[in-house]
């Protein structure tokens, strides 16, 4: 454990925000089917994909991990290594987040940002504390989860009832 709780809430810097749901909403366009998370991700049917991803652009990943990274510093206690940020992921309607912890190596502190949501009905993250105990928890945009993303486990079990959920996927790893 490198936190108390093992995740916490918070807002993404107004500058930030602004800056990324400009590029959302001027590229989301050019999103293509997502095929890196095959066996996590499930769509509504057999032939569909739950979802799709919108590049950033390096600057931007770069902006997004220093904006982060002090204040993931401070609420973990340690020195940290930018490893990943990913595009932005825009899931569809009846998507569902298998329960997983993430990637050992690479993926220890991590950030949700929530960017977007055209829904129905709020669909949490289900993800467990240090204790082993469950929480749902609900991301607005412009909002921003703080989580020990190879420790805990998380997912979205529940289908999306909406046309879209857009995050972006920010990874720490400790310095040393």
């Amino acid at each position: 454990n490198h936190t108390n709780m093992g995740f916490k809430k918070d807002i993404l810097p107004k500058v930030l925000f602004n800056k990324i749901t400009k590029f959302y909403q001027q590229n989301r366009k050019e999103q293509i089917t997502e095929t890196g998370a095959t066996g996590f991700i499930e769509g509504n049917n057999i032939s569909e994909t739950g979802s799709s991803m919108v590049e950033l652009t390096q600057s931007l990943r770069d902006e997004i991990h220093n904006s982060l990274k002090t204040d993931l510093e401070l609420w973990s206690g340690i020195k940290l290594k930018s490893t990943f940020v990913y595009g932005i992921r825009i899931y569809h309607n009846g998507a569902t987040l298998k329960e997983h912890r993430d990637r050992i190596d690479s993926h220890i502190v991590s950030a949700i940002i929530n960017v977007d949501q055209e829904i129905n009905e709020d669909w949490p993250l289900t993800i467990e504390d240090n204790y082993y105990r469950q929480h749902e928890v609900y991301l607005k945009p412009g909002e921003v989860l703080f989580y020990e993303g190879a420790r805990l486990m998380h997912g979205r079990p529940k289908p999306l009832d909406g046309a879209s959920f857009a995050n972006i996927f920010c990874h720490f790893k400790p310095e040393s």
